[in-house]
């Protein structure tokens, strides 16, 4: 949509639905609206593998060790005893 939006020209009759700003206005907002709805689905998934795991080693072993940082170095994932 941004980008028919800037190919677009706004000769003749401004119609609404695909005038040049709604064209661009638009594609901003479903591209934020991705990204919230991305970053609300990646938040929810994190914390349910972070429930799985728990529950997981409330019940068996070998015991899974399940530690995600916030710093941008990854997740650290381990397995405890023997099988």
């Amino acid at each position: 949509m941004i980008l028919g939006g800037l190919l677009r020209t706004n000769e003749g009759q401004d119609e609404t639905l695909t005038s040049k700003n709604f064209l661009i206005f638009g594609g901003a907002t479903l591209i934020g609206v991705s990204y919230l709805i991305s970053k609300t689905i990646q938040y929810n998934n994190e914390y349910l593998l972070l429930k799985s795991v728990e529950e997981y080693n409330k019940r068996n072993s070998p015991r899974i060790f399940f530690s995600p940082t916030g710093d941008g170095s990854g997740i650290g994932v381990g397995v405890g005893g023997e099988f």
